[in-house]
């Protein structure tokens, strides 16, 4: 293989007007082998950049949120399969970056923020990803937690922190198998004590990160710049970047240049090149060529379905007092539906382009009356509006077909249709007005014994605790989103949707409130209501998969990745220096990592501060009771302890339960009060029981030594500390270390 052909493959083609991928290599022959196209796409959630006809998947926090390994594998092998049927073979993800800034703008990409956690759902879904002809592309190594200045930004962290929290999902991922990984935007300025180790260099050309990964993690795929994160030819080159993306400023010609002036090595550009190749070789990505292409329908029935299986899993139930859920319904008669109908998804490079969203109107009517079939027979009037702020639009061809899309949604009554096209649904006829440009319309009227399902977009609180009072139940919906590319300003809900919520609390005390957010948001409004269900970003199927739990047709299973607080002033990042970061002397925006191995639970633990929802809780309409602990065995160099326990459905219907192991280590080792170490989903019928048994190792109980540059095993007695959640410990032992 030539040298050119080499250079051929160490960078991208800028979306050449033969693709329109993300980014791509075209194929190229070589010694009688056909290496077919690189195309590469976004992202985490599903096919992104624009593409539509493919499913809009719950965000990788929510599938998450359900700490199943098995979800996580129908996820990625989901998502894999509609990249291969649009001609992708490199998806763009998983993003497995600690969600160390709880505003990030990409938390809702993310496993969460616990190294443990990551490392052990990463492993799943690369598996799910790559059981097709598809290679996973992790992302961004490394330290990428913020988006703010993230081109810039020099992110301060000490070489502990990043064995210890930010390196073991990169580790997992490697041991995985993954294909690709992806360098970051940011700057990285990794200490060793009080010594810089590296310069404030790129993450692409980082020689200390790069060499970790490569030498100490064994990372044997390639490593490929996210796009415009490459800033150099031979640094890149030489410190271990293997392909800059998209385009070929600096690993195209200038590469080739390079060789010939002697500052980069033939035998490096060699070493580029084969990893790629070697790499889709391995992932059999050569002989199965991806054959789709962006304009297919990658959607369907089972994606679908899978789609709200996935949402439900990962839905926390944060709140139940007095057993307000599930909503039984038998005899029930109105349900005031209140709040944001659209929000199911985050932005940027992760966004999707849903086929369809089911809103939360949409959820309830179905659950509550999709067994009510409607004629659809509807009396047009021409020139009359329902005017409802707020309302949900489909498109239509006619008048007609408004109203038979009108009448196949059990929430909708009325209508208004536009001559451009778009479909007004509306739950009732309130609000009529004349306009000269619309057809509007009343449906056929619900049979006997249908449920009244209202609704509000909450712009008017006092108006939307008037519907809530005077409906049985109140379900009401906030939200916020966040993107790529910036972080939210705060954790605080728009102030309009803690408005209506307080409002409505005050008028109904049957209220459900449902929390659509990209990562932990404040909730003002805590302790006047009964109920409160967090979904993170639950993509198309969010209503469907809201009434799902709120009605009981599903028993929630979620558990938080992450903390809730219940104030912006309980963060670890307590001052500038940490987030978003100060200048330094040498100009640069520089995030300094003080807070150390205190990040998110070990935060509140160590310093005793109570969370709003502490990370590992999620609620269950049935009561798991944990019994018989036992500790067998002692961990050293050369052996591993097991720790089992019985878990038991003491009441309620069947359900899944998701018993959490953390160990405390000897105060001497300097970590935080409780760090966790295992977890498994088990499920059992009512009165059932399963035995639950989690290994701890050598690494487990281990941390990692600067001045031995190596994890370091430490010996003492370590407290086995077994519950529901970070803070909901229910059984304790101890385990003896011996190194």
């Amino acid at each position: 293989m030539s040298i050119e052909d080499c250079v051929h493959f160490t960078h991208g083609y800028d979306r050449t007007p033969s693709q329109n991928y993300v980014g791509d290599v075209p194929s190229l022959t070589v010694g009688g082998v056909t290496i077919p196209n690189m195309n590469f796409e976004d992202g985490p959630q599903g096919v992104a950049d624009g593409t539509t006809q493919v499913t809009a998947w719950p965000s990788a926090l929510s599938v998450v949120a359900s700490w199943d390994g098995d979800a996580m594998y129908a996820f990625g092998k989901g998502m894999a399969t509609e990249q291969y049927i649009k001609g992708t073979n490199v998806l763009l993800g998983p993003m497995i970056n600690l969600a160390r800034v709880p505003q990030g703008g990409r938390n809702f990409e993310s496993q969460g923020e616990d190294p443990h956690l990551a490392s052990k759902l990463v492993v799943h879904e690369i598996n799910g990803i790559q059981s097709m002809p598809v290679s996973a592309c992790h992302k961004h190594f490394v330290a990428n937690s913020q988006e703010y200045q993230r081109h810039y930004v020099v992110e301060v962290l000490d070489r502990r922190l990043l064995w210890e929290l930010y390196y073991p999902a990169f580790a997992a991922a490697t041991d995985a198998g993954s294909g690709v990984v992806m360098c970051s935007y940011n700057r990285v300025r990794v200490m060793n004590g009080s010594q810089a180790m590296s310069g404030d260099t790129y993450a692409c050309e980082n020689p200390v990160t790069l060499a970790d990964l490569k030498d100490r993690m064994g990372f044997d795929g390639f490593v490929q710049s996210d796009w415009g994160a490459t800033h150099s030819t031979v640094d890149s080159a030489k410190n271990g970047l293997d392909q800059e993306m998209p385009g070929s400023d600096y690993l195209g010609q200038a590469l080739l240049d390079a060789v010939k002036a002697g500052t980069v090595t033939e035998a490096e550009v060699r070493g580029m090149a084969t990893r790629i190749l070697t790499t889709f070789i391995a992932l059999d990505l050569v002989d199965r060529p991806p054959t789709g292409n962006l304009s297919a329908n990658a959607t369907s029935a089972a994606h679908n379905k899978l789609a709200r299986t996935l949402a439900v899993n990962g839905t926390v139930l944060l709140k139940n007092d007095k057993k307000t859920l599930p909503v039984s319904k038998q005899g029930l008669r109105s349900v005031a539906v209140i709040g944001d109908l659209s929000t199911v998804t985050g932005g940027g490079s992760g966004h999707v382009i849903p086929p369809y969203v089911v809103d939360s109107l949409q959820g309830v009517s179905d659950a509550l009356n999709g067994r009510f079939p409607r004629p659809a027979n509807c009396t047009l009037l021409k020139g009359v509006d329902f005017y409802q702020p707020g309302n949900p639009s489909v498109p239509a061809t006619s008048a007609q077909d408004c109203c038979a899309q009108c009448t196949a949604n059990s929430g909708c009554n009325a209508f208004a249709y536009e001559a451009s096209g778009t479909c007004w649904l509306k739950p009732n006829t309130n609000g009529r007005v004349a306009n000269p440009n619309v057809i509007g319309g009343i449906c056929a009227p619900l049979p006997p014994g249908a449920v009244n399902v209202t609704y509000s977009d909450g712009s008017d609180p006092a108006a939307a605790a008037a519907l809530a009072a005077a409906a049985d139940v109140a379900i009401v919906v906030v939200a916020t989103t966040s993107s790529e590319g910036s972080d939210r300003p705060s954790l605080a809900l728009p102030a309009a949707q803690d408005a209506y919520v307080a409002a409505v609390a005050k008028a109904q005390s049957n209220t459900v409130v449902v929390v659509r957010s990209p990562g932990a948001v404040l909730m003002p409004w805590v302790d006047d209501v009964p109920a409160i269900v967090a979904t993170f970003m639950p993509g198309q199927e969010a209503g469907h998969a809201m009434a799902d739990v709120i009605f009981g047709d599903a028993n929630p299973s979620g558990r938080l990745p992450l903390t809730f607080l219940a104030s912006e002033s309980d963060s670890w990042l307590t001052s500038e220096a940490m987030y978003p970061g100060v200048k330094d002397p040498n100009g640069n925006l520089a995030a300094h990592y003080t807070e150390g191995l205190e990040m998110g639970y070990r935060w509140m633990d160590a310093k005793n501060i109570e969370p709003l929802f502490p990370f590992g809780h999620g609620l269950s309409f049935s009561s798991f009771v944990y019994s018989d602990l036992q500790v067998t065995g002692s961990v050293s160099p050369t052996s591993s302890a097991t720790v089992s326990f019985t878990v038991t459905n003491a009441a309620g219907p069947s359900g899944s339960d998701v018993p959490q192991l953390y160990i405390a280590f000897p105060q001497s080792a300097g970590e935080p009060p409780k760090l966790l170490r295992g977890f498994q989903k088990v499920s059992m019928g009512p009165g059932g029981s399963a035995r639950v048994s989690l290994p701890l190792t050598a690494r487990d109980c281990s941390i990692f030594s600067n001045d031995k540059d190596d994890f370091e095993l430490v010996p003492g007695s370590f407290g086995v500390l077994v519950g529901a959640s970070s803070r909901d410990i229910r059984l304790h032992g101890t385990l003896s270390v011996h190194a």
